[in-house]
């Protein structure tokens, strides 16, 4: 739906267009906008970096003479990295399975890759604990003026799916159903012009 001057809510990462995200600031996401989802598509890989400054993927690099090799502690380590590139490969099948769902289906959406995510007044608390066991953030209001697309987070396609499953339960994403959804899990994607109204502290 088309919008002008709706006030939203947006959750930034700090790090991450940090020049963009200040009070006042106006700018506009369009086609060329790379949101994080973007960045994780085009730069997963399952490599490590390796002694010698080189990298390697990881299932080669731990083949079975390397494992019976290290100690507890290296284990553990290993361990760690496995769960963040398990993660991560979770991440990319669902946000994969979501693009091709769209560009197939509904192309006239806004694609995830290439929006903001906003969400309303209902979905503040909700994402604010999901949002700030993750990462540093901060939230911002803003004045939005172009094209919002509404779904829930109730509708994203789960880990514990198939990459089919996935791509299946990712058409519920967006066409949703809001009959039987709460609305504490709000989540909207917005192309347009966007400005910056203030930073809430909480």
């Amino acid at each position: 739906m088309e919008v002008g001057n709706k006030i939203m809510y947006h959750f930034h990462r700090v790090g991450v267009y940090d020049s963009i995200w200040q009070t006042g600031n106006e700018f506009v996401a369009d086609c060329d906008f790379e949101s994080c989802y973007s960045f994780k598509l085009n730069s997963f890989n399952t490599n490590v970096a390796v002694n010698d400054n080189n990298v390697v993927s990881f299932d080669y690099l731990m083949n079975e003479d390397l494992i019976d090799s290290l100690n507890h502690e290296e284990l553990v380590s290993m361990i760690k990295i496995a769960r963040n590139i398990i993660y991560e490969t979770s991440i990319f099948k669902r946000e994969l399975a979501l693009e091709i769902a769209r560009t197939l289906n509904y192309s006239n959406l806004p694609s995830r890759m290439h929006s903001i995510w906003v969400t309303d007044e209902n979905g503040i608390n909700y994402w604010l604990d999901v949002f700030r066991t993750l990462r540093e953030i901060k939230l911002y209001k803003v004045s939005l003026t172009g094209a919002l697309f509404m779904s829930s987070d109730y509708l994203i396609p789960g880990d514990s799916l198939t990459f089919g499953e996935s791509l299946k339960k990712s058409l519920e994403y967006w066409h949703p159903d809001f009959e039987n959804i709460k609305d504490d899990r709000n989540e909207y994607l917005f192309q347009g012009k966007v400005k910056i109204m203030e930073n809430i502290k909480f």
